[in-house]
């Protein structure tokens, strides 16, 4: 595929993400002024519970430019429209393997294989644990997942998410 077609695409693919992301967290507001409006409420639970125009903005923006960078990375591989907004969806997890992988050599000293120590073996390369072993070990949550954001309801209001 075309550099810039495949680069667009990938973008596009990333935005597709947050989109879906964005309609989940509605469906869930949806859902909480429905069973609001059940109760007898008078007050429905206000949106900005739900979705945080700043940082949702933000996130779509980087996410966006994700897809862009994998379809700049594999273009060359991308042989459809289709397939460019796969890669550009699944931009961070590609990313992130390809960073693991591939390019993180790249980035590393040179001669740091060439170095051996005393006894003539090349030293290992400490890794970094992966973003599962990270938080097995109490290092915080994977900061590539696409679970959604929690919401933060009023807790008077009982609801359930849609999808459960």
């Amino acid at each position: 595929m075309v550099l810039p077609a495949a680069v667009a695409f990938g973008a596009v693919g990333g935005l597709i993400v947050e989109v879906i992301g964005l309609w989940r967290q509605l469906a869930i507001w949806q859902k909480a002024c429905h069973n609001a409006r059940s109760s007898g409420a008078q007050l429905l639970p206000p949106l900005t519970h739900y979705v945080t125009p700043g940082c949702d903005t933000l996130v779509a923006a980087t996410r966006m430019a994700l897809g862009a960078l994998a379809g700049l990375v594999f273009h060359s591989q991308i042989t459809g429209m289709a397939a460019a907004v796969a890669v550009g969806a699944s931009a961070p997890a590609l990313l992130q393997q390809l960073g693991a992988t591939g390019i993180g050599g790249l980035l590393q000293d040179p001669h740091a294989n060439s170095r051996s120590d005393a006894a003539g073996q090349f030293p290992v390369q400490p890794q970094s644990p992966s973003p599962a072993e990270a938080r097995d070990q109490g290092g915080g949550a994977d900061p590539i997942s696409l679970e959604p954001k929690p919401a933060r309801a009023d807790p008077a209001i009982a609801w359930q998410d849609p999808d459960e």
